[in-house]
């Protein structure tokens, strides 16, 4: 049976998939966790710490994030900083927001990723947990962990 690896490098707010197909985020990335040919990212976001130095240019930051604005980027995506992405490097789904999940209007970025069991989680940091279907991004439980 021929397999291949799955590799990706990182590097700040950097990630490679191969030479050719990189992307650029405003934050840097705080973990990558790699799991049956799915790549995940979270994203150390905050307020104060955006550094649009990230961005080499207009040209990068339209690769991930199109025409929109840095401080729209910011609205938007602060509290949706895990991203899924398929071994080629296209994005397949981003974790939607606390406000999103909860129904609340608190914000609160994501703080840790694991696999236990086959089983992939996500954790915030207002103290919960969602275990969450690496294929689809679907939440399927919630887990107050506070």
């Amino acid at each position: 049976m021929n397999q291949e690896f799955l590799s990706v490098s990182f590097y700040k707010g950097i990630i490679k998939f191969s030479p050719r197909k990189r992307y650029v985020f405003p934050w840097e990335i705080s973990q990558v966790l790699l799991f049956k040919n799915i790549i995940f990212v979270l994203l150390w976001t905050s307020h104060t710490e955006l550094n649009q130095n990230y961005f080499s240019s207009l040209e990068e930051k339209n690769k991930f994030y199109g025409d929109m604005s840095t401080d729209k980027i910011i609205a938007e995506e602060l509290d949706r900083n895990v991203i899924a992405f398929n071994s080629e490097g296209k994005e397949m789904w981003r974790m939607r927001s606390m406000k999103e999940l909860e129904g609340t209007s608190r914000q609160s970025s994501y703080s840790y990723l694991y696999m236990e069991n086959d089983n992939f989680y996500v954790v915030n940091l207002m103290g919960m947990t969602y275990r969450v279907d690496p294929k689809t991004g679907e939440v399927l439980e919630k887990i107050y962990t506070k």
